[in-house]
């Protein structure tokens, strides 16, 4: 992580689902999302401690999708623009 320049003590998860982020931030869960698993609860004990911070980023601007989606060639060239592979 180092080599890529990203900071080991902040970590920052960044996410394009919004409806993701209300139910870490929400202290009760809603009757429609009791399924979620006991997974869940670790990633919000780790978002209350501030040991991993959870961040919004709109699926335009997700750099990830290069690595795990098939994508138009426009985003290709603009993600590989961003991520610094092409210029």
């Amino acid at each position: 992580m180092r080599e890529f320049k990203i900071d080991l003590f902040n970590p920052i998860i960044f996410e394009d689902n919004q409806s993701c982020l209300k139910i870490l931030q929400d202290e009760k869960i809603c009757p429609r999302s009791k399924h979620i698993d006991v997974k869940y609860y670790f990633v919000r004990d780790l978002w209350k401690s501030k040991n991993v911070l959870y961040d919004y980023c709109p699926t335009d601007s997700m750099l990830a999708d290069i690595l795990t989606k098939p994508l138009q060639k426009i985003k290709i060239c603009k993600f590989r623009e961003l991520i610094g592979t092409c210029k």
